[in-house]
């Protein structure tokens, strides 16, 4: 019976050194490293063809520049491949879609990261008031820019588990007219992560 109890005992003591352990490391982790969150944003949006047919199909291409910044002065990140970025209106109706670069971003960097979209879709009654109303009245378009990437973290050069970054960015753009740069009148952000 006493050494039931001892053989319990050990095993607890060693529990608490892991725990202990892994509780020092990750301390460490964070007063040596001193991560922060990557931030995204839509830097910009350049509209090369937004046609319509009598089919009401719609042939879009647009160039979406999208703003990376590490903050990080010792963890880069790995963008990988079978990434994608798609522009939406009315939170459903993709009009166009790409595939983003794959690329290493280093500490303290800003990269720009230009995606070419195109797609053909169906012209529906939502983004045909939206678009009428823009030409007529200039009233702002509403658009959701979305983005899926894989990416891993690295410190010191050593790449950790790859895990999705998500972004959506709702925008406000003053207009959709071929071979112009649009402006972008508002935009809200956000992005989280999935492992």
């Amino acid at each position: 019976m006493c050494s039931f109890f001892k053989c319990i005992g050990c095993c607890c003591c060693c529990l608490f050194l892991i725990v202990l352990t892994l509780g020092v490391v990750i301390t460490y982790f964070y007063a040596v490293y001193v991560p922060h969150v990557p931030l995204y944003e839509i830097e910009k949006l350049e509209v090369k063809a937004f046609d319509m047919h009598p089919d009401l199909t719609l042939d879009t291409q647009i160039l979406v520049t999208v703003r990376a910044y590490n903050p990080n002065s010792n963890i880069g990140f790995v963008y990988g491949d079978n990434g994608t970025v798609s522009l939406v209106f009315n939170q459903t109706d993709v009009l166009c879609s790409g595939k983003p670069p794959n690329f290493m971003q280093g500490h303290n960097n800003v990269t720009m990261i230009k995606v070419d979209l195109a797609g053909k879709s169906k012209f529906g009654p939502g983004l045909q008031a939206a678009y009428d109303e823009n030409q007529k009245s200039q009233k702002p378009v509403p658009l959701l820019v979305t983005v899926e990437m894989p990416m891993r973290v690295v410190i010191e050069h050593v790449p950790l588990r790859e895990f999705r970054v998500f972004v959506n960015s709702s925008l406000m753009v003053d207009n959709l007219a071929p071979n112009k740069t649009i402006k972008i009148v508002s935009s809200d952000t956000v992005f989280h992560f999935e492992f």
